[in-house]
């Protein structure tokens, strides 16, 4: 599954910012996944055309949320 990280920025706020690109056939699932980690980050899709995600993180969750990303970009359905 496609999720390449494009960015990863700290914010003012110590939170972090990642945005990913993925396929549009992907977005529903990782949106589920996401979802599933309930309270770990929040997460936007910001460019439907290109698919991009946006997905903001505090630094308490920060490795969590890589782990996912590195879990999905392994996964083959």
């Amino acid at each position: 599954m496609q999720a390449d990280v494009i960015s990863n920025n700290k914010l003012e706020d110590e939170s972090y910012e990642i945005v990913f690109r993925t396929n549009p056939d992907d977005l529903i699932f990782i949106g589920y996944i996401l979802e599933a980690f309930e309270g770990f980050a929040y997460y936007t899709t910001i460019d439907k055309v290109r698919t991009l995600v946006k997905v903001t993180v505090t630094e308490d969750y920060l490795e969590q949320v890589q782990k996912i990303l590195a879990a999905l970009r392994d996964f083959k359905a």
